[in-house]
């Protein structure tokens, strides 16, 4: 949780969020995103975010089904794929 440059707002940052192939389209992921979630109202939290590998398309579709803006590309993001680049997501 970060406070961004207005003071008063806070960010959470969702590190590493993934359910495993042989249980996705079970809820799961669905189920965990509102967990957050509700977390994150509890503490204020005024905004989700996220990156997401340009090429995983199954995962940009997922958040943005469930209110994530791309907002951003990020290039040279990661260190071992390729193309190295990542979408910042947000969800408020």
């Amino acid at each position: 949780m970060d406070p961004n440059e207005k003071g008063d707002d806070f960010v959470f940052y969702l590190m590493t969020f993934g359910v495993m192939p042989h249980y996705r389209r079970l809820g799961i992921g669905d189920w965990m995103l509102q967990q957050i979630a509700e977390e994150g109202k509890r503490l204020r939290i005024t905004s989700l975010r996220l990156h997401v590998h340009v090429e995983n398309r199954e995962a940009l579709r997922f958040y943005q089904q469930r209110g994530f803006v791309q907002v951003e590309r990020i290039p040279n993001y990661y260190r071992r794929l390729t193309p190295p680049d990542a979408f910042l997501l947000v969800r408020h």
